[in-house]
């Protein structure tokens, strides 16, 4: 998956910052970012925030979003919906077009 391209960003940047020694690894670990992106509510530049969220929205996995049936995709919609109501506030299906590998190149150039 695209997250991560930037998984080490979001969390750099988060406020609260996000202590990755803490996001168990496996299978889940971008969801489990998400996840605690949620639960402590941080905040995160719009830039980095857009990218983030952009990378389920424009993935083909999850093109059915948020009609698929597999429980795993429920839950990231879910968390994802949190995530854009918290400020900077996102419209997800604005991102579904969002040219992802462009503005990855763009938040690369700014250094952590």
């Amino acid at each position: 998956m695209k997250q991560r391209d930037i998984f080490e960003q979001v969390a750099a940047q988060a406020v609260p910052p996000i202590d990755l020694s803490t996001i168990p690894g496996g299978d889940f670990v971008y969801q489990s970012l998400l996840d605690e992106l949620v639960r402590t509510e941080a905040f995160l530049p719009l830039d980095v925030k857009k990218v983030f969220m952009a990378s389920w929205m424009t993935d083909p996995a999850f093109a059915d979003f948020p009609d698929s049936d597999e429980p795993e995709d429920e839950m990231d919609w879910e968390a994802l919906r949190k995530l854009a109501q918290i400020e900077p506030t996102l419209d997800l299906d604005s991102l579904r077009d969002f040219d992802y590998d462009a503005e990855l190149a763009k938040l690369h150039a700014i250094p952590l």
